[in-house]
């Protein structure tokens, strides 16, 4: 069966969507960061601080060598297509982890579009907030740095934070040299390496 991405905002609630993606979720925090398929190493393939939580008490200096790390693209036309790839692995990994659990081997990671302009389109989708679940466990989709949605449910991300329109006629992103071909490649070949990586995770 196919797997179908569905808007965030058009699951049920509670959704078995979500509530998949949570237990996966949390089993991703459980394994130490040096696994490709940990929630703390996917991060940190975005982007990390070793200055913010959690990566002090995780990490000690120096920085480890970890190639894969701090390889998001920005400012370039390559964020597009880096950002998809990057997506895709991620979406791969939960779905691998999902089915291991006992889950439809058909999941498929859920969209937030908080750039369609519908009334509820730029807030926080009601799973992500708050520290418990309804049951009264942790919530494994919640992050401390949202402090504005855990505060008031009705809070809506600014409008000119999302607005797509500044980012995409900038002439960095329709010039294909800029930043360097050689910085644009490496970072290609840092989503080829992660590919492989949960290749073998998965056998």
């Amino acid at each position: 069966m196919p797997r179908v991405r569905r808007s965030v905002w058009q699951l049920s609630n509670p959704s078995p969507e979500l509530e998949w993606y949570a237990r996966a979720v949390a089993e991703m925090r459980r394994r130490p960061f040096q696994d490709p398929t940990s929630w703390a190493f996917q991060g940190a393939v975005h982007g990390y601080s070793q200055n913010r939580a959690p990566w002090p008490s995780l990490v000690s200096p120096p920085r480890p060598n970890f190639p894969d790390w701090e390889r998001c693209q920005h400012q370039t036309w390559f964020f597009l297509p880096w950002h998809r790839g990057y997506l895709a692995a991620f979406e791969a990994i939960v779905a691998s982890i999902v089915e291991a659990l006992g889950g439809p081997g058909e999941w498929a990671l859920p969209y937030w579009n908080y750039s369609d302009g519908s009334a509820n389109a730029r807030r926080m989708p009601r799973a992500f907030i708050g520290r418990r679940r309804p049951d009264g466990s942790n919530n494994p989709l919640w992050s401390p740095r949202r402090p504005n949605f855990d505060n008031d449910f009705n809070y809506q991300i600014p409008a000119g934070i999302v607005d797509t329109g500044p980012a995409l006629s900038t002439p960095q992103v329709h010039e294909r040299t800029h930043g360097g071909s050689a910085r644009v490649r490496r970072a290609g070949d840092r989503i080829r390496t992660l590919w492989r990586s949960i290749r073998l995770c998965q056998r």
